[in-house]
């Protein structure tokens, strides 16, 4: 027989990976819930394993966790009214419209990182997806001949998610957009995780509007609801394993 082994990493989520920030093992004596961590701003996932006496059995939890400043956490929200963008604090100050010159500019998505909004507008004829930066105002179409709609960014600021004809991703670290699903071309109202692995999205494969889930490849789809409702709109929280939605019009 072997001493049970009790290990606890911290991992911080980069854009470019994952890095290992803190590792302790103990034999024997389980690790204490207290934890001096300085590691900083970001994003973070705590991984705890307990291997038993017989050094094969495993038993693992983990969970993510951000560290930040409170003016970084809140963010912003970021709205459509009318076809125009209009940007406020959470706690309901400094309101105002973005300057984004076009005649309807749609489905807005803030990303705190780049301190960017991403929208969608008919300006050159059919309607793109564009980037708006809120430091200097200026405009960027992203894609060409797309008609994308549902934009949304991931929570590590450098993807944007989109339905045209499937799940698409727009990757700001090569510049590449890649059409990951397209099972029905039904699928819509795309996001991400909050570890930027997975999308969520509608799909009516079955004849119903269900919440599915599939990996950045687009390998393995998971149907997450069978209901006889309808659900919309999911959604994942920054902080928080779970998704939201409405089903018939109730959250």
């Amino acid at each position: 027989n072997f001493d049970p082994t009790y290990t606890r990493k911290i991992i911080k989520i980069n854009l470019t990976g994952e890095e290992v920030v803190s590792f302790v093992q103990n034999i024997s004596n389980p690790l204490p819930w207290t934890i001096n961590f300085n590691q900083g701003e970001g994003d973070y996932r705590l991984e705890l394993t307990v291997t038993d006496d017989t050094g094969v059995n495993t038993t693992q939890d983990q969970e993510n966790f951000t560290v930040g400043s409170p003016e970084e956490l809140e963010g912003k929200i970021v709205f459509e009214r009318q076809g125009k963008t209009y940007i406020i604090n959470p706690n309901g100050s400094d309101l105002h419209e973005l300057q984004t010159p076009g005649p309807m500019n749609h489905t807005p998505t803030y990303n705190p990182i780049r301190n960017e909004v991403a929208f969608t507008s008919n300006r050159d004829g059919t309607y793109e997806l564009y980037t708006i930066n809120l430091g200097n105002n200026q405009v960027i179409k992203i894609t060409e001949n797309l008609e994308p709609t549902s934009p949304r960014w991931n929570y590590q600021g450098d993807r944007i998610v989109f339905q045209s004809g499937g799940i698409c991703i727009k990757d700001f670290n090569t510049g590449l957009i890649n059409r990951i699903f397209n099972e029905s071309g039904s699928e819509n109202c795309p996001s991400f995780n909050q570890l930027g692995n997975k999308v969520t999205f509608l799909g009516n494969q079955s004849g119903n509007w269900e919440i599915y889930s599939v990996q950045l490849n687009g390998v393995s789809p998971e149907r997450l609801t069978n209901t006889p409702d309808t659900e919309f709109y999911p959604y994942h929280g920054r902080f928080t394993n779970k998704i939201v939605f409405t089903k018939n019009h109730d959250i």
